[in-house]
């Protein structure tokens, strides 16, 4: 395929406009009618009874006569080729406006949501169900005109994989009954309008990222999260998202609810009773055209965040890990329903990023996201790896970790630990909140790169393997002389020496902390740099050393200093330790770059 290409004697191929799961989708003209169009050609477009199963189903779906659907006309052949042509809407779909812009405020989402739910009514009085509806199918133009389209048709559309079977959508926007392997109807369709409407309102869907299977279980036990900015949507997001099918508005009805909250008018009570017996129920059709989705392949123009939509998996990768931002993927919003939270990019070492929840109370807990490289750095990164996320897993001090794990086998760990003594929520939710935002905010590419260079006087731009020389790892028992196993931390901004043999293990790690005190251990002066010795500092078995860089204002205006955290661990005499770190230490503070 080619610019300037003839499809079937009538449609003049101009440009390649986007890609959706089942194929590439073309603008051109049709030279009979001399106006736009978007050309679709399905990736299993070949044959002549695929050719016949598109044009019974594309006839069912141009039934659809709607201003915020997109038109099916015809399917035409070429040679082998089908091709679906389609009304052209320059537009980008919901989910890149999303990534582009961030959760939207509920008036606009409401006005979405009106035009899709009256696109839908439309689909539904053809009866056809879309099966589908996702802020994928969902366009917006730049004057907030709506659209609904879709990827796929029928046996063409794209499925979600779990360990269990094939379930036909996105998994994250399921309802439960189809979750649970049901047939979709019109009912469907509106609960993942809800959950589409959710996403746009709150930055992520209602139950969450990841493993489908996880997903899955979460719509089914009905395991959604709470609302923190839908404000006057919220009553319809309840009405959309009730697990009875029978319990939820018709298109129709949520449209005039939707209208209520663009007017600024409250949304009138919603009888949340079944309503089985006043559903029309729909004739069954033989063949596979029984009930199909309403628009079809829709259009996704390039943007500057995804060249391909639908249901591709993400193959997010790090990038350069010194230029990486790790605050690029934390939201405070997406915790908010545990406390109000206060970002702290500074704190720690250079690969994280933290959300301190009810700072300052009892019930203070810290939300860590950290950049944390491959688990083994000598692992060749896959051709076709994707972005998957581990379930939560508790650990023995109170807190809970979740990893992501990049395309490229770097890791993102995701970490909730009460700081407070009273801290009551469930670290597991809140890791798994944090991470699911985090997943929402990957771009399809690589992470998102800092706004700004580290200052050249940053321990940032130094590697920590580099500050202990040859002459004082050598007076450790087992470090020296080449005995020492060496393990490279993320950004070179942690170093540890483990020997064989060794009865000691060493570390440097960088590090930002409050300006430090006699508070924090004992003051030492170590080649002309302020350090504090404490011993214990990492453990029973250990003794640390903090030598200070150069103090630092950071991002939010907090006096901190940059650290060279020196620690030495192991089976020796706290003495022999506290010694050995105090000279590993000195051989660190002579090597500091200039400030």
């Amino acid at each position: 395929m080619r610019s300037g290409q003839l499809i079937a004697n009538r449609y003049r191929l101009v440009e390649l406009v986007g890609s959706g799961g089942s194929g590439l989708v073309w603008l051109a003209v049709d030279e009979v009618e001399h106006r736009q169009v978007a050309l679709k050609r399905p990736h299993s477009s070949d044959g002549p009874a695929v050719r016949a199963e598109l044009e019974r189903e594309a006839s069912v779906a141009a039934r659809v006569r709607h201003p915020n659907a997109i038109r099916v006309f015809e399917v035409v052949g070429d040679g082998d080729e089908s091709w679906l042509v389609m009304e052209y809407f320059p537009a980008k779909n919901l989910r890149v406006v999303l990534r582009e812009r961030g959760p939207l405020e509920p008036d606009e989402v409401a006005g979405i949501g009106v035009q899709v739910a009256q696109a839908l009514a439309a689909i539904h009085d053809a009866e056809v169900v879309h099966r589908d509806v996702t802020p994928n199918n969902i366009l917006v133009d730049d004057e907030g005109t709506a659209k609904v389209t879709d990827y796929g048709i029928s046996a063409h559309r794209a499925q979600t994989m779990t360990s269990s079977g094939k379930v036909s959508g996105t998994a994250v926007y399921l309802s439960p009954e189809v979750a649970n392997g049901s047939g979709a109807k019109a009912p469907s369709d509106m609960f993942s309008l809800g959950a589409s409407l959710f996403a746009a309102v709150e930055g992520a869907p209602p139950f969450g990222f990841g493993d489908p299977d996880l997903v899955l279980a979460r719509i089914r036990a009905g395991r959604r999260a709470p609302t923190t900015r839908a404000g006057a949507l919220e009553p319809v997001l309840d009405a959309l998202l009730d697990p009875d099918r029978d319990a939820r508005p018709t298109a129709a009805e949520a449209a005039a609810m939707l209208e209520h909250v663009v007017a600024g008018r409250p949304v009138p009570a919603w009888e949340r009773a079944s309503r089985t017996t006043s559903r029309r129920r729909w004739p069954m059709v033989a063949g596979a055209a029984a009930v199909v989705v309403a628009v079809v392949l829709g259009v996704i123009m390039w943007s500057p965040w995804r060249t391909s939509a639908g249901n591709e998996p993400l193959r997010t990768v790090l990038g350069d890990p010194k230029t990486a931002e790790p605050c690029a993927l934390v939201d405070p919003e997406a915790t908010r329903r545990f406390g109000p939270g206060d970002v702290d990019p500074a704190y720690g070492n250079y690969n994280r990023c933290e959300v301190l929840i009810d700072p300052d109370s009892e019930k203070e807990t810290g939300v860590v996201l950290e950049l944390i490289g491959k688990a083994d750095p000598d692992e060749p990164a896959p051709a076709d790896g994707t972005v998957e996320m581990d379930a939560p897993e508790a650990d023995d001090e109170g807190g809970c970790d979740v990893t992501i794990t990049l395309a490229d086998l770097n890791r993102i760990d995701v970490n909730a630990r009460p700081r407070g003594d009273e801290a009551t929520a469930d670290m597991c939710d809140m890791a798994k909140a944090a991470a699911d935002r985090a997943y929402a905010l990957l771009p399809p590419d690589e992470l998102a790169r800092r706004a700004e260079p580290f200052d050249a006087a940053s321990l940032a731009n130094a590697k920590a393997c580099d500050l202990v020389d040859e002459g004082a790892l050598s007076r450790v028992p087992g470090l020296g002389g080449g005995e020492a196993e060496v393990d490279v931390g993320y950004g070179d901004w942690m170093c540890e020496w483990t020997g064989r043999a060794a009865t000691m293990r060493a570390r440097v790690i960088f590090n930002r902390n409050t300006r430090l005190s006699a508070d924090d251990g004992e003051p030492l002066e170590l080649a002309g740099h302020d350090a504090y010795r404490e011993p214990e500092g990492y453990g029973e078995d250990s003794c640390l050393v903090h030598v200070v860089h150069r103090p630092v204002v950071g991002e939010n205006g907090d006096e901190l200093d940059e650290l060279a955290t020196v620690i030495v661990d192991g089976d020796e005499s706290m003495d022999t330790l506290c010694a050995t770190v105090t000279d590993l230490a000195t051989a660190v503070a002579t090597n500091l770059p200039p400030t």
